[in-house]
């Protein structure tokens, strides 16, 4: 195998992991937006915060135009579930998996490198 396609499968990998803790990051905020919006709507609905508070514009794709209504950090919390542990456990086996192909992939790297400079070292010689 060459150096530029050892490169090239590297960078493929590198990019496939990103876009999947991309896609799992987008999904975990949309599910939370989610939840919070819910939540106001169920505490306008029983009067405990006024309506006159524009809250349709907090979650807008908007990230600057998130005014008018403030979390306290204090809320109750889920329980952790057997799915979320079950995701952390199967993101670090993954993660360790790739951090050893990819100390494999140094290596041999490395080893095409030094093939490389003594092929040229014998070039120049002759």
């Amino acid at each position: 195998m060459s150096l530029y396609k050892s490169k090239l499968d590297s960078t493929i990998l590198k990019h496939n992991d990103l876009k999947f803790m991309n896609d799992y990051l987008q999904k975990q905020i949309q599910i939370s937006n989610d939840f919070i919006k819910n939540n106001i709507t169920k505490l306008e609905s029983v009067g405990l915060i006024d309506n006159s508070t524009n809250t349709s514009n907090i979650f807008s794709d908007n990230t600057t135009d998130r005014k008018g209504v403030i979390f306290s950090s204090g809320g109750i919390r889920r329980p952790i579930s057997f799915r979320s542990v079950a995701l952390a456990i199967l993101a670090g086996v993954r993660m360790r998996k790739r951090l050893i192909e990819s100390q494999n992939r140094k290596h041999q790297d490395d080893y095409l490198k030094k093939q490389i400079r003594n092929t040229k070292a014998l070039i120049k010689q002759s």
